[in-house]
Formats: C-alpha cells, structure tokens, sequence
C-alpha cells in the first residue's frame, strides 16, 4: 500500500492525522436524520451530516444523533461493524463486530496489534424509534510501535431490524496517517 499523504489537511501536523469518510448506502423508507461531529474539522456537510473530518491522534470527537427509523429498535435489533483492516504492505485483518442496538454500550476491541484502535459507545435504552444523543469520542494515541504505517480500516456499519434485515448502511473509511 503506497502512503497518500493527499487525504491529510492543513489541520493535521507532521502527517500525524486520521481522516473519516461516510457513505450512506443504504436507507430504510422513514429512516431520516443526521450525524455531526464537532472538534473534527468537518469539510464537508451533507443530507446525513458531517463528512471528510480529519482530527488528529490524542484529540475528542463531539458526536451528535438525530436519527428516527420507521421501526422499532429492540433488543434484537444489532450493529454490525464489519470490513478490512490494512498497516502498510504486510499486515491486512477482516474484522466483523456485532452488538445489541439498544440496553447496552457497544464495545469493539480489535485484535492486536490494532487494539489501541477499539471504541466504546453508548446506545440507547430499548425499544427506540427516534435517537437523539451526544457523546465525546477520544481518538487513540499514536499507536506506541517502533514504525507507524498508514492504518487504514474500509467496510460499513449496519442496523438490522428485529427480524435480523439490514435496515440502515453507512460506508466507512478511516485513514490514520503517521
């Protein structure tokens, strides 16, 4: 994998920096809303809120949710993260995380040696049809390694309904630069 050094900004010192892309893929008929993150350096703002941030290693994340669904978000109902992990030329991992949409935080801690990448965040109490919530996201330190390649994660986040349908799909790519 060749380092692009173009996905880092001016917001970003020595390369030290992490960018976020957000595709919505896939939209159940009622699902409206918006995500924004505040202390980002958000470039761009669309439909579902903010895109293109980059934010630095050490910094916290302000996230917001608006979200309403045209069903009811039980305890059945789960987020799936899934997609690849890549450092560099050598190391690649397929990751795949699932957890409860509702009642309890969602925890994903990947396997080493990306597990200062893990996060944790709240969800709402069950059942739901609108979700309207902030937290503050600590973006991990620069990994302590003896090199620091490009760390990149591609692949999605999903809401499955109580009958286990993918309702909702975001498309995710994270660039950690170093």
């Amino acid at each position: 994998m060749k380092h692009n050094h173009e996905r880092v900004n001016k917001h970003c010192i020595f390369f030290f920096c992490v960018r976020l892309l957000c595709k919505v893929n896939t939209v159940a008929p009622g699902t409206t809303g918006s995500i924004k993150i505040s202390n980002g350096n958000c470039q761009t703002v669309d439909t579902w809120g903010s895109n293109n941030c980059d934010f630095t290693y050490g910094s916290t994340l302000g996230i917001s949710f608006n979200l309403s669904f045209s069903f009811s978000v039980d305890a059945m109902s789960t987020i799936t993260i899934s997609g690849k992990i890549t450092a560099g030329p050598f190391l690649s991992k397929d990751i795949s995380y699932k957890c409860a949409a509702c009642g309890t935080p969602c925890n994903i801690d990947p396997p080493s040696p990306f597990s200062s990448f893990g996060i944790s965040f709240p969800t709402p109490a069950c059942p739901f049809t609108t979700w309207n919530d902030s937290f503050n996201f600590p973006v991990p330190s620069i990994p302590d390694i003896p090199f620091a390649p490009d760390i990149d994660f591609t692949g999605s986040v999903s809401l499955t309904d109580p009958e286990g349908n993918v309702q909702d799909e975001v498309g995710l790519t994270v660039s950690a630069s170093a």
